[in-house]
């Protein structure tokens, strides 16, 4: 197109058409013109993806010409030591992008990383006396917990405790991610209770084969996690919106609060508890509460006390030194009534030792499905735990590592036995908020586990069940956002209802009040991962709409040349074909059309181009003609990938100069012309000081006087 009139087809050097049986072999190379600047005369280029031929290369910096984008944003090179920063976790299937050799390095390398003795400087003596001592802290503060936890996932408390240490361990050794605490965390427990024994009346045998059905699904979903670090998915966590992990916070709270109920049923008649036991059960509980909730209020030394380890200290004191010795008929259940620990369970089995069990597991279509829902539980909330602690410490733990330890983590527990687990978030800022840096407090933490598991159990068989109950009361007290309540239910409310009061205003948009609403009922209804999943979902859905509605599209006619202008802003895609085929009418059109799409706007996916392509064959089924200009590199260079499948636009020529419309730069022609007119103006003051300079040095000669110019 030159000077608004558009041009003939042209034949440029190397546009030949080959015939073949007597058909005309198409060219599917796309025409790029150039208009250089004081010529009329109008130069083709081709880009193709073949780079050795000059000829055919195409370089966006070769070509003269003016986008909305150059006014309105200075192009700077970044600066060589972020230009060079690896970007990996933005990366999805990475083996792609950098090659299997090195994708298995950068998934498996945790192992190097986040000890002392390979930092650089090393660390001394007191970096390591505070890691044993924060790890014994938050190995005393996990043992409650993860038999409270042990009793919502429906297995028995040393199975729980051994899969902790196991995965701890090794997500300690194989993560990368120092600081972080893994074992049978809450939202994995609660995932792992939807496929507990709902027998009534079961056997050993059922009893065992359910559990080894459960521990052989937790090893493949070692496995699917080793494949997902190993493909770089830990990435997926930039599609977490805030609003599905609120709305998860939320059903969490919710699921491991009902799963409380069974600390009141008797250990005999699985019925709730009645009398005086029922209102003793319920004191432990409210008093494991207060403690776990005001212990880190107490000065001084509050903060060196473990919650979960003081209450349920004080519970086991009262328990024994005044309720049984007031009353030998009022007995509260404890761990030794309901799964006692003894020197069988104090170490972990071998798999091999329960073959003729494994033999029996069916490897059917719900047994993958259980793998994938428990594999999609620990990959949330290892991302989750991750982002948070990245908030909370400022440290960057690599996702991707930590899915590979935790991967061989749940490998090796289920391999001895022993259930699996995901990051613990709480114990998890508990120990970075201590001083934790690196990887010698978890491993400190499973050490204790396994050590008070082979020999402290009979001390563990005194835990009533209640002081439990109390602890998990606290930890869904504290996972359940409160502040979200009144922010969706103000974000329904008329515009005239929240005027009436400043605390009324705190109103979030109606669709994120939707996710968090249908992730927390979805968390309670069906699983955890699908209801993460849903959210996502849903949330996609609200941004493709909002991205449709921005949509925008200007019209221009210029009467002198008969030529009509469709200005597009917004991106094309899928979801604003309809909006964009609306607006074109080429039966009322002029014989030339153009589009003209602004640099900040982008052609998404196939249904753009197809879009584009059934726009012009539509105008050439008129007889008219419909260019597109304003096209950016990467849109050219998506229109030359998919060009075979587009008919219309392969003899078309594509341009990425854009016309000067009045719409497009009227502000800037407006600041040219004044800028101009200054200039003008400023030149022709300058011109009339010169002549007057020179007839008063005339005037002057001639008195013979010479005239000295004033400065102003």
């Amino acid at each position: 197109m030159v000077d608004g009139k558009p041009s003939k087809p042209l034949k440029a050097k190397g546009d030949r058409r080959n015939h073949q049986n007597h058909s005309e072999v198409l060219d599917h190379r796309v025409k790029v013109i150039q208009v250089e600047n004081g010529e009329d005369e109008v130069f083709v280029r081709y880009y193709d993806e073949n780079k050795q031929e000059k000829s055919a290369g195409y370089n966006y910096h070769d070509f003269d010409h003016e986008t909305w984008y150059d006014y309105t944003r200075n192009r700077e090179p970044l600066p060589p030591p972020v230009e060079k920063m690896e970007c990996d976790d933005i990366f999805l299937c990475l083996p792609f992008h950098s090659g299997v050799v090195r994708s298995l390095v950068k998934c498996s390398s945790g192992i190097t990383s986040g000890w002392g003795f390979t930092a650089s400087p090393r660390e001394q003596f007191k970096y390591y006396l505070t890691e044993i001592l924060n790890g014994l802290l938050c190995g005393m503060t996990m043992l409650p917990e993860i038999i409270s936890f042990s009793f919502l996932a429906g297995v028995p408390p040393h199975i729980a405790l051994h899969g902790t240490w196991i995965v701890c361990m090794c997500a300690s050794i194989f993560g990368g991610a120092p600081g972080i605490m893994s074992g049978v965390s809450g939202a994995f427990a609660a995932v792992a209770g939807k496929y507990a024994l709902t027998m009534e009346d079961p056997t050993s045998e059922d009893i065992e084969l359910h559990l080894w059905r459960m521990l052989a699904s937790l090893f493949f979903a070692g496995i699917v996690l080793i494949l997902l670090s190993y493909f770089h998915m830990g990435s997926i966590s930039q599609f977490l919106s805030t609003s599905v992990i609120i709305g998860y916070s939320n059903g969490l709270a919710i699921v491991i609060a009902r799963a409380q109920l069974h600390g009141f049923l008797d250990p005999k008649t699985h019925k709730y508890q009645t009398g005086a036991t029922l209102w003793i059960s319920i004191m432990y509980c409210v008093l494991a509460f207060l403690l776990m909730q005001f212990t880190s209020h107490i000065p001084k030394i509050g903060k060196y006390l473990p919650p979960a380890l003081l209450s349920v200290a004080v519970v086991v004191f009262i328990d024994n030194a005044i309720v049984r010795q007031v009353s030998s008929e009022i007995k509260i259940p404890t761990i030794g009534d309901v799964a006692s620990l003894t020197s069988e369970t104090a170490l972990p089995v071998m798999c091999w030792l329960h073959w003729s069990t494994i033999k029996k597991i069916k490897f059917d279509m719900d047994f993958f499905l259980q793998m994938f829902i428990l594999a999609g539980s620990v990959v949330i909330e290892a991302l989750m735990v991750n982002d948070i602690i990245r908030t909370v410490s400022g440290s960057d733990p690599d996702s991707n590592k930590q899915l590979f330890g935790l991967g061989v983590g749940n490998m090796v527990s289920s391999f001895m036995g022993s259930m699996g687990g995901s990051s613990m978030v709480g114990i998890s800022i508990m120990n970075m908020k201590a001083g934790s840096k690196g990887k010698e407090s978890g491993i400190a933490a499973s050490l204790f586990i396994f050590i008070m598991l082979a020999g402290g159990f009979p001390l563990l068989n005194y835990i009533p069940i209640p002081s439990l109950c109390g602890i998990m009361f606290c930890v869904s007290f504290h996972c359940f956002k409160w502040f979200s309540l009144p922010m969706c239910i103000v974000t329904f409310m008329p515009l005239a209802i929240r005027n009436m009061h400043p605390k009324l205003k705190m109103k979030i948009t109606r669709h994120d009040a939707i996710i968090i609403v249908a992730v927390t009922v979805m968390c309670n209804l069906v699983t955890i991962p699908v209801a993460i999943l849903a959210g996502v979902v849903i949330a996609a859905f609200c941004y493709v709409w909002e991205s449709k509605s921005k949509f925008k599209v200007e019209i221009y006619i210029d009467n002198d040349s008969n030529i009509k202008y469709y200005e597009i802003e917004g991106n094309i895609f899928y979801a604003s074909k309809r909006m964009l085929i609306r607006v074109f009418t080429p039966a009322e059109d002029p014989d030339t059309t153009v589009l003209v799409i602004l640099a900040s706007s982008s052609l998404y996916d196939y249904t753009a181009i197809e879009t584009l392509n059934n726009l012009k064959a539509e105008y050439a089924s008129y007889n008219k003609t419909l260019l597109i200009k304003g096209l950016s590199h990467g849109c050219i260079k998506k229109v030359a990938k998919m060009n075979h499948l587009c008919r219309h636009m392969e003899h078309d020529l594509v341009g990425i100069d854009t016309p000067n419309l009045p719409t497009l730069y009227a502000r800037f022609n407006q600041l040219k012309d004044r800028i101009g007119r200054r200039r003008a103006k400023s030149s022709e003051s300058e011109g009339d000081e010169e002549r007057d300079t020179q007839n008063s040095n005339e005037n002057a000669k001639d008195d013979g006087k010479v005239a000295i110019p004033v400065q102003p």
